[in-house]
Formats: structure tokens, C-alpha cells, sequence
């Protein structure tokens, strides 16, 4: 799973001073001690859509390299076949966020017919009621890359949803600012080891190790897998996490002494 679960820290929500009125439940919620995941799902279905997908690119420790976070009310199990079948690679959602500045909006028109990969990644992802949406990035001074996402099980955003979503506009950003700031904090207050320490790494982030022990840069590994550099360096954060490792030189490491890889293989 390219990128670690993590829960809120509900202190933080729960003394908040000031928010925006659509904060006012998961405030409520985090005083009371109650989870605050069916919160967002309430939340998030109040403005429109049935799930969301906050995802943090960061540097925990200045000597580590970067890891990826989210908090998302999808069930783990889109999480994990997101992560078996590399959609990473050809989640169309990513470039059109991180591409384009201001709230984008799509849907299976949008996406459907550019490729078999991209076919297949919508099919996957209906099962799961993700079939359109809205998108977005914030920017960030600390160079920290991050990305909202709204789902609806909505195949096609015809002008009437166009309207819906319009007039919920500013509360599903006003959303997005407040989260990414207590997201934030729960993350940099948080020691605990990544969540994916430990777990199996996937057929592509072995592919990629092995080039890369052969003294290859990340530029050759985008080459050889037909992949964005972009691509390379989301599946190494993924690897690093779960091998524990502080770089990729570590990661490589770690994989020669636990007989993932051979170095020396052509």
C-alpha cells in the first residue's frame, strides 16, 4: 500500500478555537471520544459525494526521505488493490490535480477510452462507488505535495451536478484546509513506525529495486517501465516505508540481505 493510513489526532480537532460551520460535527465528535471516520462520511455525503481521499507527501525526519500519508473513508481493501495493481501508475486523477491549479472536476467521460490501463483502473474503481469526482492540490510553502479527493458512485457530471457541486464549492475547500492543517500536526506529533513496515512488497517495487541495484538511476527505471518519474518516486516511498528504509541506498540494502534482489543479476 503505497500510502501509510493514518488516523487523526482528535485532540488537536477537539480543541479547535474557530472553524468554518461545516468543521462543527468532527469537532463535536473528537470532544466526545466518538471515531471520527462515519463524521467525515456524514460530512462528505452532505456536500455531495460518498468518500474522500486526503493524500500527504512528507518528510518526517530531516535525514529521511519522503513517505506518504492519507486518511480516506474508503474501505483498506481499495487501498490495497490500489497498491497490488500499481494504479499509481495510471490513476488519471493525480496528473490532472498536480497539472492543473484550482478545483478539477471529472468523470467517466473525462477518463474513459484514453487506454486499457485507465479502463481498467475506472473498473476497479466503480466497485468501490468511484466513478467521478473533484480534485485538487493546495499549495504548500515546505514544498510538501498533497491532493484532495471527492468521489461520488455518479457516472456523469451533467449540468445539474455541475450546480450541485458549484454551490457546495466553498465548503468542500474550506473542508480541505481545515483537514490538511489538523492532518498536519497528527502526522509531525505522531513517532509511531510506518503502519506499512513490514508489509509484502509488490511486483512492480521489486521490478524497480532490482534496476536500481544494478546502478541505474530513477530516470532509467522511468525508461525501462514505460512509467513517469513522478511514478518511480511514489512506488520508492512505498518500498522504503515497508523495508524501513531511511533511502533508497538503505532500501537496496535491506532487499540484498533478505534475498529479494541479486545485485549482480543482468
Amino acid at each position: 500500500m503505497p500510502i501509510q493510513p493514518l488516523t487523526l489526532d482528535t485532540s488537536l480537532v477537539a480543541n479547535a478555537k474557530l472553524a468554518p460551520h461545516i468543521m462543527k460535527p468532527m469537532i463535536d465528535a473528537a470532544r466526545a471520544g466518538r471515531d471520527l471516520v462515519p463524521v467525515v462520511t456524514q460530512l462528505v455525503q452532505s456536500m455531495g459525494f460518498d468518500s474522500f481521499v486526503y493524500a500527504l507527501s512528507i518528510s518526517p525526519r530531516p535525514n529521511r526521505e519522503a513517505h506518504l500519508y492519507a486518511f480516506t473513508n474508503l474501505p483498506l481493501r481499495w487501498m490495497q488493490v490500489y497498491d497490488a495493481s500499481a494504479f499509481v501508475e495510471v490513476d488519471p486523477r493525480i496528473p490532472l490535480a498536480l497539472d492543473n491549479q484550482g478545483v478539477q472536476v471529472w468523470d467517466q467521460n473525462t477518463f474513459r477510452g484514453r487506454s486499457t490501463q485507465v479502463d481498467a483502473f475506472l473498473d476497479a474503481a466503480a466497485q468501490y462507488d468511484i466513478r467521478s469526482g473533484l480534485c485538487y492540490t493546495i499549495p504548500d510553502v515546505h514544498a510538501r505535495g498533497l491532493m484532495f479527493a471527492f468521489n461520488s458512485r455518479i457516472p456523469i457530471i451533467d449540468d445539474v451536478r455541475l450546480h450541485v457541486i458549484t454551490r457546495n464549492l466553498a465548503e468542500l475547500i474550506a473542508f480541505g484546509q481545515y483537514f490538511n492543517t489538523w492532518f498536519v500536526h497528527s502526522i509531525t506529533n505522531q513517532t509511531r513506525s510506518s503502519p506499512l513496515h513490514g508489509a509484502t512488497l509488490s511486483s512492480r517495487e521489486l521490478e524497480i529495486l532490482r534496476i536500481l541495484a544494478r546502478g541505474l538511476s530513477t530516470t532509467d527505471v522511468a525508461e525501462r517501465c514505460s512509467i513517469t518519474a513522478r511514478t518511480v518516486h511514489f512506488h520508492l516511498s512505498s518500498l522504503r516505508a515497508k523495508l524501513n528504509a531511511g533511502n533508497t541506498h538503505e532500501a537496496i540494502a535491506i532487499a540484498y540481505k533478505r534475498g529479494f534482489i541479486d545485485v549482480v543479476e543482468n
